[in-house]
């Protein structure tokens, strides 16, 4: 297991890069550490069946906040996932989970996509509380459930 407690990852890569990337059954937990792209990449990649936990944790200045194509990802206390440009704050797809409780997901580009669900029906997204600021949702073959959430 990964555990990162405070500090900084920042991805300097010309290609994007990624700045956390968790496969098979591995498994992470960040708290109140800030990932910040270059306007290119992937925050954080789930891809397996393992869990990432990110509390207080900013994931800023990439593509795509989040990425989760298996396994899961929590995204709790007061996270925040800023999307860069047109890019997505959240993309979830295959078999993959994104349960969102009391964080902020920010996309506000002209085309972005706040969170965005594809999958052949096992996808989903839970979200409670927290703040949503996007120009848009996207959902294809997938679920996304919202409770109590506020849409600014």
């Amino acid at each position: 297991m990964f555990k990162m407690t405070e500090g900084k990852i920042v991805v300097t890569s010309a290609n994007g890069g990624t700045g956390l990337s968790v496969s098979g059954q591995g498994k992470a937990e960040v708290t109140s550490v800030k990932i910040v792209g270059n306007e290119k990449g992937q925050g954080v990649v789930m891809m397996g069946e393992g869990e990432v936990t990110l509390m207080g944790t900013t994931v800023e200045s990439f593509l795509t906040g989040v990425s989760v194509s298996d396994g899961t990802v929590k995204i709790n206390g007061e996270s925040m996932i800023k999307a860069a440009g047109d890019g997505v704050g959240i993309k979830v797809e295959g078999t993959g989970k994104a349960e969102v409780i009391g964080a902020t997901i920010e996309a506000k580009g002209d085309r972005a996509v706040g969170i965005k669900v594809e999958g052949q029906g096992k996808a989903n997204v839970t979200v409670m509380g927290g703040r949503l600021w996007e120009r848009g949702m996207g959902v294809v073959r997938g679920w996304v459930w919202i409770w109590r959430g506020r849409e600014r």
